[in-house]
């Protein structure tokens, strides 16, 4: 499999959640830079028709990045991507045919947590 190298144009930054308890042992969770690389971004469409009903679904983004064991960690309840001044939740992120060169992340605007 030959790789473009070139449409690996736009930076990205994965963030990971860690929780922690707070005094009153009330639960924390602070978000923290895992991972800085350069991905191949494009929206995505297939979500657009079959999601009508669900508003969020119509910012979904497919990020495509270069395999590396930082990538290969990406899970969608423990990261995010902050992508052009925006919070984008991890729906998926799949090893293209398991051949271990390229995670494609499908991912949503997360308006509620720009922090």
């Amino acid at each position: 499999m030959n790789l473009d190298y070139s449409e690996f144009d736009r930076r990205i930054t994965v963030e990971k959640v860690t929780a922690v308890l707070d005094e009153r042992k009330n639960e924390v969770k602070t978000w923290a830079v895992f991972h800085s690389c350069y991905a191949g971004v494009k929206p995505y469409d297939e979500y657009v028709q079959t999601e009508e009903r669900r508003p969020d679904y119509n910012t979904v983004t497919e990020f495509k990045v270069r395999y590396c064991a930082k990538t290969a960690e990406i899970v969608p309840e423990t990261y995010r991507i902050r992508y052009g001044g925006t919070v984008h939740r991890i729906l998926t992120a799949t090893d293209v045919n398991g051949a271990h060169q390229i995670i494609k992340i499908k991912a949503v605007i997360d308006s509620g947590k720009a922090q």
